[in-house]
């Protein structure tokens, strides 16, 4: 078989400060030994749960449009 670059994007429930918006939000994975345990070949799906769960938990900080840097290019995008 040949290889091939790609991705994924995995998500979960929304968090509560998002479920008005849309009721999933991708994984953010902010700690370094779990992006690293998230990208080590054999590590076991309950870990990868527990990362999962880890995520879901983190607090967002969640801000109106106008205040985002991003925003101007929200309007080109959708």
């Amino acid at each position: 078989g040949q290889s091939a670059d790609s991705f994924a994007i995995l998500t979960i429930a929304a968090a509560p400060a998002l479920a008005d918006i849309h009721d999933r939000m991708p994984v953010i994975l902010t700690d370094g030994e779990d992006i690293d345990r998230w990208l080590t070949r054999g590590t076991t799906a309950a870990v990868l749960a527990e990362i999962t769960a880890r995520a879901a938990r983190q607090l967002l900080d969640i801000k109106p449009e106008a205040e985002s840097p991003a925003a101007p290019l929200q309007g080109r995008l959708f």
